[in-house]
């Protein structure tokens, strides 16, 4: 007897993707992509106030790009080589979600030392300097470690008719962690929730570490991987993993390359966009407000500057949720043209 299952509510990894409407489909996709947001809420601390943070601690702003150095080369190593790994990972718990969830611990260790370097070296300067760029090092290894995860669990428990969909709500998630991560660097959070800490950014680490358990929490409870009993391949050839991505650069398609060399160029403009204009806008606050030996002036300065990055989050927020409207999904229009022909076909049949 022939099976009735259509090959399009079946994931990649062999999932059974059951068809829902309404509320349940939207549920099912906040569970699947909602840790992205948690995600993103540690990203835009980070960037949002990594380089004030390391500033007032007494670090040379010459130094604080190399400081930024870790997240294109994190990005570089981690991701294909968590890819790779994952792939052949045998865990009961599935593939990506030990990744996940190591990756997360590592991230809430980080932001702790990241918060409370002071206290931590004992309010020596150079210990400080060096706790606080170790662990912002080691963050964005572990940011890396769970986007790469987080990313890889949506296509594997998607069939291919709804990737576009899990993109879209992928996009929402981390637009609303965005939103939420700037809109706390700009609220004056050591008078609204001084039990969380002293400073603003230790209360923003803890906020960051409670969302991100909490949202990585919700994805793994709800996702359910189907483990895999035989690797393709072992861990020992992870170095291969480099090797092919470097040869396929040669073999890849011409619109492949383009997008490649749109993606670098664009990189180079936005990356100081996102970890500088929240110091761009304090230092203008500054000039016109009062001097930077000022505490409480450095610290509205910082917060504008959050504001500022705040608008720039809801405005990509809002152009996330509108723009998939005036966008075809892959598979309507491999539909479309693969259902033309017929069409045309029919009407001359008809003539």
């Amino acid at each position: 007897m022939e099976s009735t299952r259509s090959p399009a509510s079946l994931s990649r990894s062999g999932h059974r993707f059951p068809d829902l409407q309404g509320f349940a489909d939207v549920t099912r996709f906040i569970t699947l992509t909602i840790a992205l947001s948690g995600l993103q809420f540690v990203w835009s601390v980070e960037t949002g106030h990594g380089s004030p943070y390391l500033l007032s601690l007494g670090l040379q702003k010459s130094a604080v790009s190399l400081v930024w150095l870790a997240g294109p080369l994190s990005g570089l190593i981690t991701q294909p080589l968590v890819g790779f790994l994952s792939d052949n990972c045998t865990s009961k718990l599935g593939r990506r979600r030990p990744y996940i969830i190591g990756a997360t611990v590592s991230a809430i260790v980080c932001l702790t030392i990241i918060g409370w370097a002071r206290e931590i070296a004992g309010g020596r300067q150079a210990a400080t300097v060096w706790l606080a760029v170790v662990a912002f090092y080691v963050l964005d290894f572990a940011i890396n470690c769970i986007q790469a995860s987080l990313r890889a669990i949506i296509v594997d428990m998607l069939p291919a008719s709804r990737q576009d969909d899990g993109t879209t709500w992928a996009s929402r998630m981390i637009g609303i962690g965005n939103v939420l991560g700037y809109l706390m660097g700009f609220l004056d959070l050591p008078r609204l929730l001084p039990f969380l800490g002293s400073t603003q950014m230790q209360i923003l680490t803890t906020i960051a570490s409670v969302s991100l358990s909490l949202t990585v929490f919700v994805t793994c409870y709800y996702t359910k991987e189907v483990p895999i009993t035989h690797p393709s391949v072992h861990a020992s050839d992870s170095f291969k993993v480099f090797s092919s991505l470097f040869a396929s650069l040669r073999t890849l398609p011409a619109a492949i390359k383009q997008i490649f060399r749109i993606q670098f160029f664009a990189w180079i403009g936005w990356f100081p966009f996102l970890f500088y204009s929240t110091t761009y806008v304090a230092d203008l606050y500054v000039a016109n407000h009062g001097s930077p030996d000022n505490k409480a002036i450095s610290d509205e300065a910082t917060r504008a500057g959050s504001l500022a990055m705040f608008i720039h989050a809801a405005s990509a927020l809002i152009f996330s949720i509108v723009l998939p409207a005036f966008t075809y999904s892959a598979a309507a229009v491999a539909s479309a043209s693969s259902s033309s022909p017929r069409h045309y076909s029919s009407t001359l049949g008809n003539s």
